[in-house]
């Protein structure tokens, strides 16, 4: 079995579409990867919902009133690939669902995974 180590990113002193990915080393090779973050992928149909001023800046406060609980506000973000949670201003176009708990729906991106179909390695 393949033993990994995950590496801190490294810090680019320039703009990079690398910086903050955690780096994978392969225990016993000279080979590095970067980590990566899967797209999100859903067959649900979203619209287009627009940022208020009172929820300008705060997710929390726009997840409790789309899906009824703040945790739900990195849904938010991975679906508009939101960066930072205090730059999305009033008047924003954002993506939504209006079926949030559909998303564990066989076939979609929170759905359950059989541990037997996945490619693990040993930390």
């Amino acid at each position: 079995m393949t033993k990994i180590k995950y590496l801190n990113p490294f810090d680019y002193p320039h703009i990079s579409r690398y910086r903050g990915l955690r780096q994978i080393a392969e225990i016993g090779k000279d080979h590095i990867s970067l980590e990566t973050v899967n797209p999100w992928q859903s067959r649900l149909p979203v619209r287009w919902y627009t940022v208020e001023q009172h929820q300008e800046n705060r997710l929390d406060i726009l997840a409790k009133e789309l899906y009824g609980s703040e945790m739900y506000s990195w849904v938010i973000v991975r679906m508009n690939n939101i960066v930072d949670g205090f730059s999305v201003p009033a008047g924003t176009k954002i993506a939504v669902i209006d079926d949030f708990f559909k998303l564990i729906n066989k076939g979609e991106v929170l759905a359950a995974i059989p541990p037997f179909t996945l490619n693990l390695r040993q930390e």
